[in-house]
C-alpha cells in the first residue's frame, strides 16, 4: 500500500486527503500567489523557526493568506507543487 493510500484509508469518512486540497486551492485560487514552486516559511519576521505559526508561499507571497502549523505547512507546499507538476503534465 503506498503512504497516499494508507493516509486515505487512515481518513475518517468524508474527510479530504492533503492531496485534494492542494488540487482545490489550485483550482478555486487565482493570481501571482498560485504560481509554483510552493514552500513551507516561519510566519516570524525574525525568521526564528520554532515559531508556531507558518504559511505557505512562493517567491511573491504568502500564497493562502493564512497560518498553519509547520507541519501542516509543509506537507501542504509539497502536495500543492505535486498537483501543480500533475496540473501541468509535469512541465515545470
Amino acid at each position: 500500500m503506498t503512504s497516499a493510500a494508507k493516509h486515505t484509508a487512515g481518513t475518517a469518512a468524508g474527510a479530504r486527503t492533503i492531496d485534494a486540497v492542494a488540487a482545490e486551492f489550485l483550482a478555486i485560487k487565482r493570481g501571482i500567489g498560485m504560481v509554483p514552486p510552493f514552500y513551507a516559511e516561519t510566519a516570524s519576521v525574525k525568521g526564528d523557526e520554532s515559531w508556531p505559526l507558518w504559511i505557505v508561499r512562493n517567491k511573491s507571497c504568502n500564497s493562502l493568506g493564512t497560518f498553519l502549523p509547520r507541519k501542516f505547512a509543509e506537507q501542504l507546499a509539497s502536495a500543492m507543487n505535486r498537483a501543480a507538476l500533475a496540473k501541468t503534465g509535469g512541465a515545470a
